[in-house]
């Protein structure tokens, strides 16, 4: 299974939970416009 994307790529459309507990797609948050994807990293 590949795991880096490359520049230009299209991104896997996974599905997630969001705050409320509704299933969601990924290209859901994009319908509207660009969508910004951030993983915060934990150190601890």
């Amino acid at each position: 299974m590949k795991s880096t994307l490359q520049i230009g790529e299209p991104m896997v459309d996974f599905e997630y939970e969001d705050a409320a507990g509704v299933q969601r797609k990924l290209s859901e948050s994009w319908q509207a416009g660009p969508a910004v994807l951030i993983w915060p990293r934990h150190r601890g």
